[in-house]
């Protein structure tokens, strides 16, 4: 009996050892020259947007900025022009990365059309908050 424990205590370690690998996977070697640091991966595209390229001329006089104010989506270098008022100039420009509240608001389009969105980053521009009927 006692071999019989010995044997299986044996066969259950040799399962063991084999059926979990080591946890410290090789790291990489730290650059040789102390000054190096970190070099990031590069980013990663997210694929293309579905609102048009801005207008070149427009991101180079430095308009288009996060926080101007805007008329069309293409006035901004991130591509949304948002925010309450349908007026020339009354949109603001949205920054490319955000923060966003999970909530799901109704906003009324320019065009009169509902939408849907999060109550901090509407992605358009409205002529106002909550539902279009008079």
């Amino acid at each position: 009996m006692r071999y019989l424990t010995l044997a299986l205590l044996g066969v259950v370690a040799a399962v063991a050892l084999v059926a979990c690998p080591p946890h410290n996977t090789p790291q990489p070697v730290p650059p040789s020259d102390p000054g190096a640091g970190y070099d990031p991966p590069p980013p990663v595209d997210a694929g293309p947007r579905t609102s048009e390229p801005p207008d070149a001329e427009v991101v180079a006089s430095g308009a288009g900025v996060a926080g101007a104010s805007c008329s069309l989506d293409a006035d901004c270098a991130s591509g949304t022009c948002e925010g309450p008022g349908c007026g020339e100039g009354e949109g603001v420009c949205a920054p490319d990365t955000r923060g966003c509240t999970k909530d799901l608001r109704t906003y009324c389009g320019c065009d009169g059309v509902e939408f849907k969105a999060s109550g901090s980053c509407p992605g358009a521009r409205y002529a106002t908050s909550g539902s279009c009927a008079p």
